[in-house]
Protein backbone atom coordinates (compact mmCIF):
# COMPACT_ATOMS: atom_id res chain seq x y z
CA UNK A 1 0.00 0.00 0.00
CA UNK A 2 3.01 2.42 1.11
CA UNK A 3 4.56 1.50 -2.65
CA UNK A 4 1.45 2.26 -4.75
CA UNK A 5 1.12 5.86 -2.90
CA UNK A 6 4.36 7.06 -3.63
CA UNK A 7 4.07 5.96 -7.02
CA UNK A 8 0.70 8.11 -7.27
CA UNK A 9 2.50 10.74 -5.67
CA UNK A 10 4.88 10.99 -8.10
CA UNK A 11 2.69 10.67 -11.32
CA UNK A 12 1.15 13.85 -9.37
CA UNK A 13 4.19 15.92 -9.36
CA UNK A 14 5.67 14.90 -12.63
CA UNK A 15 3.10 15.43 -15.03
CA UNK A 16 2.29 19.53 -14.55
CA UNK A 17 6.31 19.84 -15.09
CA UNK A 18 5.60 18.23 -18.32
CA UNK A 19 2.60 19.74 -19.27
CA UNK A 20 2.61 23.06 -17.86
CA UNK A 21 1.93 25.07 -20.63
CA UNK A 22 -1.66 23.76 -22.03
CA UNK A 23 -3.40 26.43 -19.84
CA UNK A 24 -2.62 28.83 -23.23
CA UNK A 25 -4.41 26.81 -25.36
CA UNK A 26 -8.23 27.04 -25.52
CA UNK A 27 -9.19 24.56 -27.84
CA UNK A 28 -8.30 21.18 -29.23
CA UNK A 29 -8.92 19.22 -32.59
CA UNK A 30 -9.61 15.81 -32.90
CA UNK A 31 -9.26 13.22 -35.25
CA UNK A 32 -13.13 12.26 -36.57
CA UNK A 33 -10.93 8.89 -37.71
CA UNK A 34 -8.36 8.17 -35.24
CA UNK A 35 -4.99 6.38 -37.04
CA UNK A 36 -5.20 2.76 -36.06
CA UNK A 37 -8.87 2.55 -37.12
CA UNK A 38 -10.54 1.81 -40.27
CA UNK A 39 -13.58 4.09 -40.10
CA UNK A 40 -14.89 7.18 -38.22
CA UNK A 41 -14.99 7.21 -35.18
CA UNK A 42 -14.98 2.96 -34.89
CA UNK A 43 -15.60 1.62 -31.49
CA UNK A 44 -16.39 5.35 -30.49
CA UNK A 45 -12.58 5.94 -30.10
CA UNK A 46 -13.01 9.75 -31.05
CA UNK A 47 -16.56 10.01 -29.34
CA UNK A 48 -14.46 9.30 -25.96
CA UNK A 49 -11.65 11.03 -26.33
CA UNK A 50 -13.54 13.94 -27.22
CA UNK A 51 -15.61 13.69 -24.20
CA UNK A 52 -12.79 13.68 -21.73
CA UNK A 53 -10.74 16.51 -23.29
CA UNK A 54 -14.30 18.38 -23.04
CA UNK A 55 -14.65 17.53 -19.16
CA UNK A 56 -11.36 18.85 -18.76
CA UNK A 57 -12.55 22.37 -19.79
CA UNK A 58 -11.16 22.66 -23.84
CA UNK A 59 -13.02 23.61 -26.01
CA UNK A 60 -12.89 20.65 -28.21
CA UNK A 61 -14.20 20.18 -31.84
CA UNK A 62 -13.51 17.27 -34.65
CA UNK A 63 -11.18 18.21 -37.69
CA UNK A 64 -14.05 18.00 -39.86
CA UNK A 65 -16.14 20.48 -38.52
CA UNK A 66 -17.00 23.83 -39.00
CA UNK A 67 -13.82 25.17 -36.97
CA UNK A 68 -14.55 29.04 -34.81
CA UNK A 69 -13.86 32.22 -36.19
CA UNK A 70 -11.25 33.08 -33.86
CA UNK A 71 -9.29 28.91 -34.21
CA UNK A 72 -9.78 29.71 -37.39
CA UNK A 73 -7.91 33.56 -37.45
CA UNK A 74 -5.15 32.28 -34.61
CA UNK A 75 -4.57 28.78 -34.96
CA UNK A 76 -1.78 28.98 -32.14
CA UNK A 77 -4.68 29.31 -29.41
CA UNK A 78 -5.50 25.03 -30.50
CA UNK A 79 -4.15 21.65 -30.02
CA UNK A 80 -4.00 18.70 -32.21
CA UNK A 81 -4.40 15.79 -31.16
CA UNK A 82 -3.15 12.30 -31.86
CA UNK A 83 -4.37 9.09 -29.98
CA UNK A 84 -1.22 6.53 -30.83
CA UNK A 85 -2.06 2.91 -31.02
CA UNK A 86 1.74 0.83 -29.53
CA UNK A 87 0.00 -2.53 -29.17
CA UNK A 88 1.45 -5.75 -29.10
CA UNK A 89 -0.08 -9.18 -29.59
CA UNK A 90 -1.37 -9.21 -26.12
CA UNK A 91 -2.17 -5.57 -25.13
CA UNK A 92 -3.32 -2.72 -26.20
CA UNK A 93 -0.97 0.50 -25.52
CA UNK A 94 -1.90 3.60 -26.53
CA UNK A 95 -0.58 7.42 -26.04
CA UNK A 96 -1.95 10.62 -26.59
CA UNK A 97 -0.13 13.28 -27.48
CA UNK A 98 -0.34 17.38 -28.57
CA UNK A 99 1.12 19.26 -30.85
CA UNK A 100 1.02 23.08 -31.65
CA UNK A 101 0.36 25.02 -34.65
CA UNK A 102 3.73 24.33 -35.25
CA UNK A 103 3.54 20.59 -35.31
CA UNK A 104 5.55 20.90 -32.21
CA UNK A 105 4.71 18.27 -29.74
CA UNK A 106 3.78 19.85 -26.33
CA UNK A 107 2.61 17.19 -24.57
CA UNK A 108 2.48 13.05 -24.15
CA UNK A 109 0.70 11.26 -21.91
CA UNK A 110 1.80 7.92 -19.68
CA UNK A 111 0.98 4.89 -21.77
CA UNK A 112 -2.43 3.62 -21.26
CA UNK A 113 -2.66 -0.52 -21.52
CA UNK A 114 -5.21 -3.09 -21.73
CA UNK A 115 -5.38 -6.91 -21.72
CA UNK A 116 -8.71 -7.08 -22.40
CA UNK A 117 -9.77 -8.92 -25.48
CA UNK A 118 -12.74 -7.19 -27.24
CA UNK A 119 -11.65 -4.16 -29.21
CA UNK A 120 -14.16 -1.43 -27.94
CA UNK A 121 -13.57 -2.16 -24.88
CA UNK A 122 -9.51 -2.29 -24.77
CA UNK A 123 -9.48 1.05 -26.25
CA UNK A 124 -11.65 2.85 -24.13
CA UNK A 125 -9.76 1.32 -21.26
CA UNK A 126 -6.46 2.32 -22.64
CA UNK A 127 -7.38 5.70 -23.60
CA UNK A 128 -9.33 6.52 -20.16
CA UNK A 129 -5.70 5.40 -18.80
CA UNK A 130 -3.76 7.30 -20.88
CA UNK A 131 -5.92 10.28 -20.20
CA UNK A 132 -5.01 10.36 -16.21
CA UNK A 133 -1.98 12.15 -17.77
CA UNK A 134 -3.94 15.32 -18.69
CA UNK A 135 -5.87 14.89 -15.90
CA UNK A 136 -3.16 15.46 -13.60
CA UNK A 137 -2.49 19.04 -14.64
CA UNK A 138 -5.65 20.47 -13.29
CA UNK A 139 -5.93 22.49 -16.73
CA UNK A 140 -7.74 25.77 -16.91
CA UNK A 141 -7.98 28.34 -19.61
CA UNK A 142 -5.55 31.33 -19.17
CA UNK A 143 -6.18 34.17 -20.96
CA UNK A 144 -3.37 36.09 -22.99
CA UNK A 145 -2.41 39.43 -20.65
CA UNK A 146 -2.35 42.77 -23.65
CA UNK A 147 0.55 44.06 -25.09
CA UNK A 148 1.74 47.18 -23.59
CA UNK A 149 1.23 50.33 -25.86
CA UNK A 150 4.23 51.60 -27.39
CA UNK A 151 5.56 54.51 -25.45
CA UNK A 152 5.83 58.19 -26.38
CA UNK A 153 8.19 59.75 -25.16
CA UNK A 154 8.25 63.59 -25.48
CA UNK A 155 11.14 64.97 -27.01
CA UNK A 156 11.37 69.14 -27.06
CA UNK A 157 12.40 70.20 -29.94
CA UNK A 158 13.61 73.57 -30.38
CA UNK A 159 13.93 75.91 -33.56
CA UNK A 160 14.92 79.42 -33.86
CA UNK A 161 13.01 82.06 -36.31
CA UNK A 162 15.11 85.22 -37.11
CA UNK A 163 13.43 88.13 -38.55
CA UNK A 164 15.03 89.41 -40.87
CA UNK A 165 17.11 92.64 -39.85
CA UNK A 166 15.17 95.90 -41.67
CA UNK A 167 16.71 98.51 -39.86
CA UNK A 168 19.09 99.17 -36.75
CA UNK A 169 15.74 99.31 -34.49
CA UNK A 170 14.47 95.56 -35.80
CA UNK A 171 14.79 93.08 -32.78
CA UNK A 172 15.87 89.60 -33.66
CA UNK A 173 12.72 87.20 -32.37
CA UNK A 174 13.43 83.58 -31.29
CA UNK A 175 10.59 81.32 -30.42
CA UNK A 176 10.98 78.25 -29.14
CA UNK A 177 8.41 75.25 -30.44
CA UNK A 178 7.50 72.32 -28.31
CA UNK A 179 6.68 69.18 -30.36
CA UNK A 180 5.37 65.55 -29.32
CA UNK A 181 7.25 62.77 -31.40
CA UNK A 182 7.55 59.01 -31.23
CA UNK A 183 10.74 57.96 -30.26
CA UNK A 184 11.56 54.55 -32.16
CA UNK A 185 13.78 52.00 -30.84
CA UNK A 186 17.29 51.86 -32.40
CA UNK A 187 17.38 49.26 -35.24
CA UNK A 188 19.52 46.30 -34.71
CA UNK A 189 22.18 45.08 -37.07
CA UNK A 190 23.26 41.32 -36.85
CA UNK A 191 25.70 39.52 -38.78
CA UNK A 192 24.76 36.47 -39.68
CA UNK A 193 27.17 33.74 -40.21
CA UNK A 194 26.40 31.03 -42.40
CA UNK A 195 27.51 27.51 -41.32
CA UNK A 196 26.77 24.23 -42.78
CA UNK A 197 26.31 21.70 -40.09
CA UNK A 198 25.04 18.13 -40.44
CA UNK A 199 21.38 17.55 -39.15
CA UNK A 200 21.32 14.61 -37.07
CA UNK A 201 18.44 12.55 -37.38
CA UNK A 202 15.34 11.43 -35.37
CA UNK A 203 16.95 8.73 -34.34
CA UNK A 204 20.26 10.34 -33.63
CA UNK A 205 18.47 12.82 -31.54
CA UNK A 206 16.37 10.29 -29.61
CA UNK A 207 19.93 8.04 -28.58
CA UNK A 208 21.54 11.25 -27.80
CA UNK A 209 24.27 10.78 -30.73
CA UNK A 210 25.31 7.75 -28.51
CA UNK A 211 26.52 9.45 -25.60
CA UNK A 212 26.48 7.91 -22.05
CA UNK A 213 24.28 9.31 -20.06
CA UNK A 214 24.43 9.20 -16.21
CA UNK A 215 20.82 9.31 -14.22
CA UNK A 216 20.88 11.58 -11.10
CA UNK A 217 18.13 10.97 -8.61
CA UNK A 218 15.31 13.86 -8.67
CA UNK A 219 12.08 14.30 -7.05
CA UNK A 220 10.10 11.67 -8.93
CA UNK A 221 12.29 10.52 -11.09
CA UNK A 222 15.79 11.07 -12.30
CA UNK A 223 17.95 13.82 -14.44
CA UNK A 224 20.22 12.70 -17.25
CA UNK A 225 23.82 13.98 -17.89
CA UNK A 226 26.26 13.24 -20.43
CA UNK A 227 30.08 13.67 -20.27
CA UNK A 228 30.59 17.17 -20.53
CA UNK A 229 28.46 17.30 -17.72
CA UNK A 230 25.19 19.16 -19.06
CA UNK A 231 21.30 17.95 -18.04
CA UNK A 232 20.54 16.58 -21.42
CA UNK A 233 16.98 15.00 -20.17
CA UNK A 234 14.73 14.41 -17.32
CA UNK A 235 12.73 11.30 -16.68
CA UNK A 236 9.80 10.92 -14.57
CA UNK A 237 8.24 7.56 -13.08
CA UNK A 238 5.07 5.78 -13.99
CA UNK A 239 3.09 3.05 -12.61
CA UNK A 240 4.81 0.46 -14.44
CA UNK A 241 8.38 0.18 -12.63
CA UNK A 242 10.55 -0.42 -16.96
CA UNK A 243 8.90 3.03 -18.55
CA UNK A 244 9.90 6.39 -17.60
CA UNK A 245 8.17 9.76 -19.44
CA UNK A 246 11.09 11.62 -21.11
CA UNK A 247 11.09 15.30 -21.21
CA UNK A 248 14.01 17.23 -23.31
CA UNK A 249 13.98 20.42 -25.04
CA UNK A 250 14.52 18.39 -28.35
CA UNK A 251 11.43 15.89 -27.62
CA UNK A 252 9.18 14.01 -25.44
CA UNK A 253 8.15 10.64 -25.29
CA UNK A 254 8.83 7.11 -22.90
CA UNK A 255 11.61 5.53 -21.91
CA UNK A 256 11.38 2.26 -21.58
CA UNK A 257 13.39 -0.94 -21.05
CA UNK A 258 13.21 -4.10 -23.39
CA UNK A 259 15.60 -7.17 -22.53
CA UNK A 260 17.57 -5.69 -20.18
CA UNK A 261 18.06 -2.15 -22.91
CA UNK A 262 16.86 1.21 -22.75
CA UNK A 263 14.72 2.56 -25.32
CA UNK A 264 13.16 5.78 -26.31
CA UNK A 265 9.78 6.08 -28.45
CA UNK A 266 8.68 9.44 -29.68
CA UNK A 267 6.27 10.44 -32.03
CA UNK A 268 7.10 11.98 -35.34
CA UNK A 269 4.38 12.58 -38.47
CA UNK A 270 1.66 10.43 -36.70
CA UNK A 271 4.42 7.41 -36.68
CA UNK A 272 6.05 6.16 -33.86
CA UNK A 273 10.07 6.60 -33.61
CA UNK A 274 12.31 3.91 -31.53
CA UNK A 275 15.69 4.43 -30.53
CA UNK A 276 18.14 2.48 -28.40
CA UNK A 277 20.09 4.51 -25.82
CA UNK A 278 22.88 3.97 -23.41
CA UNK A 279 21.82 4.95 -19.50
CA UNK A 280 23.76 4.52 -16.38
CA UNK A 281 21.70 4.16 -12.93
Amino acid sequence: MKKIILVVFALFISFPLIGQTLNKYKYVIIPKRLDFVKKDDQYSTSTLTRHLFKQEGFEVFYDNEVLPEEYINDPCKGLLVSVDNLSGLLTTRIIISLKNCYKEQVFVSQEGKSKVKEYRKAYHEAIRQAFKSVEFLGYYYEEPKEKPATDVAVEEKQETKIVEDNGPFEEVVVEQITSEVEVAEPAVVEKVQKTVEKVPTKKETLAFNGDILYAQAIDGGFQLVNSKPEIVAKIFKTSDVDSFLMDSDLFKGLLKKENGEWFIEAIENGKVVKAKVNIKF
